[in-house]
């Protein structure tokens, strides 16, 4: 398996989103990262971990929200 590695520029491409987000993401430590010297790096690895992350967390919280909504209507 390769090893890929993104830069900032690199890994805000990959996943569609400005560096300014990718940026504020790395200060509130909600993404993986390494550094080198001051150079920040991501893997790709990592990061499709984290979409998956992402992507099983919403869909947990659209089903919590869903079975709220439908307790709510039951006592109702």
């Amino acid at each position: 398996m390769e090893n890929i590695s993104f830069n900032i520029k690199e890994a805000s491409n990959y996943l569609k989103c400005s560096e300014s987000i990718l940026r504020k993401m790395i200060k509130n430590k909600s993404i993986s990262y390494y550094r080198i010297g001051n150079r920040i790096f991501f893997r790709k690895e990592t990061i499709d971990l984290w979409i998956k992350n992402q992507e099983l967390q919403n869909i947990q919280s659209n089903n919590y929200e869903a079975k709220i909504k439908s307790l709510k209507s039951e006592v109702n």
